[in-house]
């Protein structure tokens, strides 16, 4: 007896569920999670607007920093919750492919068969997606699948029911897609072919052009929409955003550019069918993928050129991988190479499948797949699973990856990191000292990994060894980075209590020109109000008065040091 199509629903979402649960206690990846949680939580700064308009941020996409936004008003950026989140995500993706492979096939035998099902389950638990649902930062491709998932489907009834009204809805939905991820715009390939193979064929009841047009006006409305709002955020920040990365690509090694480009292609196209080595950083792909590469987009180009049902989704494929190989090129993201950029091109993958099936127009290869899908998805599944179960525990994740791809030197910060936690100073100090040698081309890295290293160097030692440790590593207090002057500062603060006679007043001289510096750099008036402490410890009165004036009036209102400050620059007038 055949499963109702409610009952399959219900069934997707328990296999989901129960397959992906485990990861609501995953807590907070090392790589971007907790700046997220610290960005959108109780440190949050920026206001709604500010995070829906165009340059707030390196990327511009408003509903992603809008669900981060919510998540930090509604629960307190809980991790357990923003983990949920992904799943739910996940699993209406996985619903609505299934929505769509329904609406696909069109013959009633493919249509009850177990087909939809199945190549819905193949997408639920493709190992290749867990990275995107595991992530907390990996929400923007799921989220941005979501909406395209939907676009289309909207796009699909609007065309087989010869109603206009749902391309606008579809075309919104697109563009809410696209203001998830850039990568949303790979829809638009697919809905000019979708569109072309639904009215080429001269059928009786084929829309008159009239109405063709008036199909096709949404879609130009949302393309110009979409293109105001690229071209403002690029205007906003036209040097710090990933347009102005993808702008800047001027290839002089043509051939070194294509030669990269197949072979990552032909990497990421491998990986829709063979995932293993599943790895969070993937830091270099081998040429030898050129050979797969240049074949596989022949053949993908031969696939669109024949304008069947399925070229659509050959096309999607296509398109969703241009900006993972254009990223490759711009080095914009942290690791050159993702698993999450498949996200998307699996949901293609398996709705071509589908689509597939019905041009063969044969029952018995429907059934054929279906059998190759029972045999398929137990792996997927076990593989899944077990892949959960790495990205459960940071350690079991860093150390996977570094397995994976040993020279990737920025992974050597997570491990110090753990280290850390583990009370490990001395190997976390010799996993960032290789990291910093490895990284010696990068350097944000390099610093990131220098100032982490000065850290664990510090633990345990005494407030003058540290002190000493520190200027060493600074050198001029006017060239030295922000961060370790903040630590300076403070190690500089702790040991004013324990200091007497003439090396009390080189603290607060080192201390003067360290606010001073940071100061200049930030603006920040507390460093002025301890700059009048400092004056006073050396008995320079009138340097003092003029410190804490300037902090009374900098200081916004509510800064706990403001009243002070305003006090002793009048008590000092007066003398």
């Amino acid at each position: 007896m055949s499963l109702s199509n409610r009952a399959k629903i219900c069934f997707l979402v328990f296999v989901v569920l129960g397959v992906y649960y485990p990861s609501i206690f995953g807590g907070v990846n090392i790589v971007d999670d907790a700046a997220i949680i610290d960005e959108f939580g109780v440190n949050r700064t920026a206001t709604l607007w500010e995070l829906l308009k165009p340059g707030w941020s390196f990327y511009y996409r408003p509903m992603v920093h809008l669900s981060y936004y919510l998540d930090g008003v509604l629960w307190g950026m809980e991790e357990s919750f923003l983990h949920l989140e992904n799943i739910l995500i996940h699993t209406a993706n996985v619903v609505l492919v299934f929505l769509i492979l329904r609406r696909n096939l069109c013959t009633p035998a493919c249509r009850n068969s177990e087909l939809p099902l199945m190549l819905s389950l193949l997408f639920a638990l493709h190992p290749i997606n867990t990275e995107a649902v595991n992530w907390i930062a990996g929400r923007t491709d799921p989220m941005a699948t979501f909406f395209i998932l939907c676009s289309l489907l909207f796009l699909l009834k609007g065309l087989q029911e010869k109603r206009a009204g749902y391309q606008y809805l579809s075309a919104l939905l697109f563009l809410l897609g696209l203001f998830s991820k850039e990568v949303a715009v790979a829809l638009l390939p697919v809905v000019a072919i979708l569109f072309y193979v639904e009215y080429r064929a001269g059928k009786s009841d084929t829309p008159s052009p009239r109405i063709i047009f008036k199909s096709l006006i949404p879609w130009g409305i949302m393309v110009l929409v979409m293109t105001f709002a690229l071209l403002a955020h690029f205007l906003f920040r036209s040097d710090t955003n990933n347009l102005s990365k993808i702008m800047q690509l001027k290839p002089t090694d043509w051939l070194g550019f294509a030669s990269v480009s197949f072979s990552i292609l032909g990497f990421y196209l491998k990986k829709l069918f063979l995932p293993l080595p599943l790895s969070f950083a993937i830091s270099s792909v081998s040429r030898h993928y050129l050979w797969f590469g240049v074949p596989a987009l022949l053949l993908l180009l031969y696939i669109i050129s024949r304008k069947r049902n399925y070229a659509p989704y050959a096309a999607g494929v296509l398109f969703a991988l241009l900006p993972a190989i254009l990223a490759v090129h711009a080095r914009m993201t942290w690791t050159p190479v993702a698993e999450r950029y498949l996200y998307l091109p699996t949901a293609f993958l398996v709705l071509g499948m589908g689509a597939a099936c019905v041009s063969i127009s044969s029952l018995r290869r429907s059934d054929a797949l279906v059998s190759v899908l029972w045999i398929l998805i137990p792996i997927a599944a076990f593989l899944t699973v077990q892949r959960n179960m790495v990205w459960q525990d940071n350690w079991r994740l860093v150390q996977d990856t570094i397995r994976q791809s040993p020279d990737f030197g920025t992974l050597r910060n997570g491990l110090a990191h753990e280290l850390v936690k583990k009370g490990d100073f001395n190997e976390a100090a010799d996993q960032l000292e290789a990291g910093i040698k490895l990284n010696s081309n990068n350097a944000g890295d390099s610093t990131s990994m220098r100032y982490n290293l000065l850290r664990v160097r510090l633990k345990g030692k005494s407030l003058q060894d540290s002190r000493a440790l520190l200027l060493t590593e600074i050198g001029d207090v006017r060239q030295a980075e922000t961060s370790l002057l903040q630590i300076l500062r403070g190690v500089d603060i702790q040991c004013l209590s324990s200091t007497a006679g003439p090396m009390l007043g080189e603290l607060a001289r080192e201390l003067i020109q360290i606010n001073s510096v940071l100061y200049d750099r930030n603006g920040d008036p507390f460093s002025l109000y301890h700059n009048g402490q400092m004056y006073l410890i050396i008995k320079e009165k009138q340097k003092a008065q003029e410190s804490f004036r300037r902090a009374y009036v900098e200081a916004p209102a509510g800064a706990y040091y403001k009243e002070a400050a305003g006090k002793l620059a009048e008590r000092l007038t007066k003398k």
